[in-house]
């Protein structure tokens, strides 16, 4: 078939003007990595699904969105950290003993995360410390992963709110679970929140970087009856968004800590959890149990990955644990 010339041009034209478009998005960044964030680890250049939802948003968004990107990633090549469960003074002599940093702490439990020393591997500091703080409780900072396929915000990333089997879950729901009227608090752990026709414009949690996030928000809470989009499971969820992960869906187990207490803070009555990790975390699994007994409703993916290890948080006796 012979296509007009001036179609043909105007394709071209199209391509062209998208590339263009996409070459100063990537200038954008550029340019905030030389002027704001020299040291940051950011990849770079940023991948097609980054720079495309980089794209769609508003010039105050954009600015926040290249402010997360660069410094939720500045330091994951940097040394590995402990995690200590001490009291004030407890702390205080253990770093007389050991001056090293402290990265995060977190008052209600008292966790400190801390850096350890450069010239220590973290199996050497952990036995060291451990043998000079005999009443302080120590253990890794585990690394968390996102329970989905690894793939999830790369090549699916167009497809975040691709629903399948909807009509038999709207039976089920319909027919087996009772309708509530009062709004409900729904906390959702995950790599955060990025704008979405088809979710509430109020949403604050971090900028998803990763796009797991925003697609657990819209399965439970995406808008209903407007003929975009998916429909979500109820729409009186009062949805809260923590960002623990970033946009290769990894974290630590103190991010997942301070989060749950964030959202025990805020009031949330359910907690969703498509993280988790299967080292086992004596102090993530006290604060499990903690909001457990606050009559806290959390609900855990355990994994994707075939196999019989247990995952935390799923596998917490008070943790109702969903695989698939």
């Amino acid at each position: 078939m012979n296509h007009p010339r001036p179609l043909i041009s105007a394709l071209f034209l199209l391509v062209f003007c998208i590339g263009l478009i996409h070459a100063g998005h990537l200038d954008d960044f550029h340019r905030f990595k030389r002027e704001n964030a020299p040291d940051s680890l950011a990849e770079m250049p940023p991948t097609e699904t980054i720079l495309d939802t980089y794209s769609h948003l508003n010039t105050i968004e954009r600015y926040f969105f290249l402010d997360n990107y660069f410094s939720m990633h500045a330091t994951q090549k940097q040394r590995a950290t402990l995690l200590v469960h001490a009291s004030k003074s407890q702390m205080q002599r253990f770093l007389g003993l050991h001056p090293v940093e402290v990265v995060t702490f977190i008052p209600s439990k008292e966790i400190y995360e801390v850096r350890v020393p450069k010239n220590f591997s973290v199996p050497q500091f952990l036995r060291l410390a451990r043998s000079t703080n005999p009443g302080i409780e120590l253990e890794k900072n585990h690394k968390l992963q996102l329970t989905f396929p690894e793939s999830f915000g790369r090549k699916e990333a167009g497809d975040h709110f691709k629903q399948l089997f909807w009509s038999d879950a709207q039976t089920i729901m319909s027919t087996n679970v009772k309708k509530f009227e009062k709004r409900i608090r729904v906390g959702v752990i995950d790599s955060g929140i990025s704008p979405h026709y088809d979710l509430p414009k109020n949403l604050r949690g971090g900028m998803d970087l990763n796009g797991h996030g925003t697609h657990v928000a819209g399965i439970i809470g995406a808008i209903r009856g407007n003929d975009r989009g998916i429909e979500g499971m109820t729409s009186n969820a009062d949805l809260r968004i923590y960002r623990v992960l970033n946009h290769l869906g990894g974290g630590t187990v103190v991010e997942l800590i301070a989060a749950l207490v964030e959202a025990q803070r805020d009031g949330c009555q359910i907690i969703n959890l498509s993280v988790g990790t299967y080292k086992k975390s004596r102090l993530l699994y006290q604060a499990l149990t903690d909001l457990a007994r606050d009559g806290i409703l959390m609900i855990a993916a355990a994994g994707n990955d075939s196999t019989d290890k247990p995952a935390y948080p799923a596998s917490h006796p008070w943790v109702i644990g969903i695989g698939s």
